[in-house]
């Protein structure tokens, strides 16, 4: 199944300008922006149909699949990757294995306004408010 961006969009975000990757990195960001996007499928099953209709920016769906690739590449190749922030006392956590998952606010991003849950605590809507 195709990916939602390809390795020379990554290579672009990572700032390697011209050059990009090599084979074999080019070979990697492949295998790891399969998973991610077979990640996001698992997770948003409507996700390909969202964005044939104009739901969801293909655009969103590409940034989403870099970010996650790259921060792969980043813990695999510095061993350190950030996991968590909170703010007003700033704290940063941090990890030092990658994980290929979604977070709510990715989430968020990948999910039309529409099918977005209301905050309520069930999903039956009397009256369709």
């Amino acid at each position: 199944m195709a990916t939602y961006a390809l390795p020379s969009d990554v290579a672009t975000r990572l700032g390697l300008g011209g050059s990009g990757f090599d084979e074999d990195e080019e070979s990697q960001a492949l295998a790891l922006l399969e998973d991610v996007s077979a990640v996001m499928r698992s997770r948003l099953p409507l996700l390909d149909t969202w964005i044939t209709a104009g739901l969801v920016g293909a655009d969103t769906a590409k940034a989403v699949a870099c970010w996650l690739a790259m921060e792969c590449i980043t813990v695999a190749t510095t061993g350190v990757g950030k996991s968590g922030e909170t703010h007003p006392e700033h704290a940063v956590t941090i990890r030092s294995a990658a994980g290929l998952d979604l977070s709510d606010a990715q989430v968020a991003q990948l999910t039309p306004a529409g099918a977005r849950g209301s905050g309520r605590p069930f999903s039956i809507r009397p009256g369709g408010d």
